[in-house]
């Protein structure tokens, strides 16, 4: 189940002199007034703000130039992600060119995040001022030390300040005082105050550090961000930083940089460094200018990205192989996985690839024998942070935010999470927060995407977080064509045609759906040029595709086979003594439409015009045979594959009844309310076939043996349900054999048994019996 939602709803306003799928897409992100728009449109480097407007920026900068003076030895202090690499970097580079005796220290990912006690009594030995980047805002007890063994402390943070503030000598964090954008990252802090030490051309030197920084942090991509991400983009271009070069090069970017350059390729490469191993060398890389150090740890960082990736497919599929057996969908809220040693630098990204599969939220947990350690990911309307919150007493530590957090517990108390959790969310949170949605922007007809559209589409650049990239919605278009490719055949290419209007197109990682019969998509993209062979083209990349109809279209032959599977199936159990009858109540449609259910509620239709008259009156979606999703988004499932049926329905409504279907049912879904839909039509007359029809379809396979099931049924006078249900009681009685696809051969005729009048009698198929018994 998946919404498609607009990303903003009131958009009658309209900025002058911008166009208006432009000024829909401003308005949507609050870029709602002509100066706003100016300054986002126009984000150059002499928009920066003033950083004296930081509170303690002149006292850090008077402190820093007096160590300077004084020749004393000043020691920055990071963090090991990509955030505070760059900002070492930055700082590195900075105080360097101002002659300063200058070292940096970034700790492993075992010593924990910020400072810790042991680094900070090393570092006094040698060291008289200290200067953290990235980290250091809520180390209370830390600071003090530093203080108490003589050294002066700056802090440049852009972390939530704690309820007490450090005794450091200066702080800056743009989220003190009233500095006009608050939410620049830790290099964006390290980046002003090297404009203030320096002034812009030190600024223009180093803002492709903070540009990457900015991208890896998830930080907004508006205002201040964004003339950093903007003008770091274009640095970049230059290649005039050799170690980031180096990388470029690895990761295959060439030409113009974009932000999903550098969220999607660079970062992971960097982070890499700092999930498996030792940060430090990611520093020695940006800082370097010796070609044969940049080529080893390049080199070296790309390996390392590799292991990464095969760590995180590994866990993650572990992880998978754990849901299906321990997560329960008809009560959990939430995700819990552990996995014995699982590297702590890649379980947050593996928890943030199951929360995204499932839309669910997750923790996945490595256990390191005494403790376990956790990192958590989570969906819009699910504050992880705060559920974590109210299970404090559960953990040794934790920390985080809204969507991501962090975890430190004993193993043995993971199964009381899992508990307690699935009980504060349940309490707090909105189970419509579940279901899946995509955002777009605006709604267009493919008239209007050219090339000469997609060069405009680049002023929004650069976009990511609080900023996406714009996304656009196409409704009925028509499927000419679907197709897997990629080498692992995971993708899926399209042509599209809407309007006499024809394009290509490329959904990445949805290769599967080429099976579906789809004729009529509604499409959520991103238009983007494809060269091929010299050729310039407009396709467009799609990220979600969905049937136009919410029931879907579906081949005929395609519904017979399930329904077939079906007949058999219930033809099996009816001749079972221990079938119990099953009580149900009633539902009327009206009923049904009145109290929609998002969660939990599955009608089984049996026939494809009930379930696309129900899908009219609900606007549930239609999934024939089996449900390829665990969760129970509620939904209509025609012609069900009884064994596929899984126990996490809250209620089942029967469209249409059929002997030993509610039972059949109740026996897969036995938590699961039982309800007879009351406007259901006479489902049986679906199934119908007989004694004549039967024989003529026979007449008809031996006039032309290997026949297509439809070709059988345009010469037998037969529906495609009613040919398949004849063919199958024709296996069952041992006078064809069935092939895939409905295809059907004969058998070498045989004499009858001693005692025996024939050699095959139609009784002896039970689907036979069950099909005469809907007569009776």
């Amino acid at each position: 189940m998946l919404r498609f939602q607009k990303r903003c709803l009131h958009t009658a306003q309209e900025l002058p002199g911008v166009e208006k799928w432009l000024s829909e897409m401003l308005i949507g992100r609050g870029i709602n007034t002509p100066e706003k728009a100016e300054r986002y449109l126009h984000p150059t480097l002499d928009r920066l703000y003033d950083p004296f407007l930081m509170q303690d920026m002149e006292k850090a900068v008077q402190l820093i130039r007096e160590a300077l003076k004084k020749g004393e030895r000043i020691q920055i202090y990071g963090d090991y992600d990509t955030d505070g690499v760059c900002s070492s970097s930055i700082l590195m580079e900075t105080l360097s060119e101002m002659g300063a005796r200058v070292d940096f220290y970034i700790p492993n990912r075992s010593e924990g995040y910020g400072l810790n006690e042991e680094a900070v009594k090393k570092i006094a030995q040698d060291h008289q001022m200290l200067i953290t980047v990235d980290c250091g805002i809520s180390n209370h007890a830390e600071v003090a030390l530093a203080k108490k063994l003589g050294m002066c402390v700056i802090v440049t943070d852009h972390h939530q300040l704690p309820e007490k503030p450090v005794p450091a000598d200066a702080i800056l964090n743009p989220l003190m005082g009233s500095y006009p954008f608050p939410r620049l990252c830790g290099a964006g802090v390290a980046l002003k105050l090297t404009q203030a030490l320096l002034g812009m051309e030190a600024v223009e030197r180093r803002i492709d550090l903070a540009a990457l920084a900015t991208v890896a942090d998830i930080v907004p991509l508006v205002d201040e961000n964004r003339i950093i991400v903007r003008s770091g983009m274009k640095k970049m271009e230059t290649g005039d930083r050799p170690g980031l070069k180096a990388m470029m090069d690895l990761a295959r970017i060439e030409g113009e940089v974009n932000a999903g350059h550098l969220g999607f390729r660079l970062v992971p490469r960097i982070n890499a460094g700092g999930r498996l191993e030792d940060a430090s060398q990611c520093v020695h890389l940006l800082l370097s200018r010796d070609s044969a150090e940049i080529k080893l740890i390049s080199e070296h960082l790309e390996e390392n990205n590799r292991i990464r990736q095969q760590m995180q497919q590994e866990i993650t599929e572990i992880a998978l192989k754990q849901i299906a057996e321990t997560v329960d969908f008809f009560d959990d809220r939430i995700i819990v996985v552990m996995g014995d040693n699982w590297n702590p630098g890649v379980i947050g990204l593996a928890a943030g690839r199951i929360c995204e599969m499932y839309h669910y939220p997750t923790i996945v947990l490595s256990n390191q024998g005494d403790r376990a350690v956790g990192s958590c990911r989570s969906i819009p309307g699910v504050n992880i942070f705060e559920m974590l919150g109210k299970c404090r007493d559960l953990f040794q530590k934790f920390g985080g935010h809204e969507q991501a957090a962090g975890l430190t517990m004993d193993p043995a108390l993971v199964g009381e999470l899992r508990r307690r959790m699935n009980l504060v969310i349940r309490e707090s949170c909105d189970i419509t927060s579940y279901i899946p949605f995509k955002e777009y922007d605006v709604e267009l007809d493919f008239d209007a995407i050219d090339l000469d559209f997609i060069e405009r589409l680049k002023v929004m650049e650069p976009t990511g977080f609080a900023n996406p990239a714009p996304v656009f919605l196409t409704r009925d278009a028509v499927v000419q064509s679907m197709a897997r490719v990629g080498s692992d055949m995971s993708h899926l290419k399209l042509t599209l045609m809407q309007h006499d209007r024809l394009r290509g197109g490329i959904a990445f990682g949805k290769g599967q759906l080429a099976e579906q019969d789809i004729r009529s998509a509604d499409l959520i993209y991103v238009p983007q040029r494809n060269e091929y062979r010299g050729r310039v083209t407009p396709q467009v990349m799609v990220q979600e595709i969905r049937d136009h109809e919410a029931a879907g279209s579906r081949k005929p032959l395609d519904v017979a086979l399930s329904g077939v599977r079906m007949m058999d199936a219930l033809a099996g159990l009816s001749e079972q003594p221990e079938m119990m009858p099953v009580k149900a109540g009633s539902m009327t449609l009206e009923r049904l439409v009145r109290t929609p259910a998002p969660f939990g509620t599955l009608i089984i239709a049996l026939s494809e015009g009930e379930a696309r008259r129900i899908s009219r009156e609900t606007g549930l979606e239609v999934s024939l045979g089996r449900i390829p999703d665990p969760r129970p988004f509620s939904q209509i499932l025609l012609m069900p594959s009884l064994e596929d049926l899984q126990d996490v329905w809250h209620r089942v409504v029967l469209a249409g009844s059929l002997p030993g279907l509610m039972e059949a049912v109740a026996a897969r879904c036995p938590r699961a309310e039982a309800y007879a839909l009351t406007t259901a039509g006479d489902a049986s007359s679906v199934f119908r076939i007989s004694e004549e029809e039967i024989r003529r379809l026979f007449v008809a396979l031996r006039q032309s043996p290997g026949d297509t099931p439809e070709s059988l049924a345009m010469r037998a006078g037969l529906s495609q349900i009613q040919t398949m249900l004849g063919l199958r009681v024709y296996e069952q009685a041992g006078l064809i054999a069935l092939h895939e696809g409905g295809r059907a051969e004969m058998l070498p005729l045989r004499a009858p048994a001693p005692g025996q009048k024939k050699a095959y009698s139609l009784s002896d198929s039970r689907l036979y019996r069950y099909l005469r018994a809907l007569d009776a």
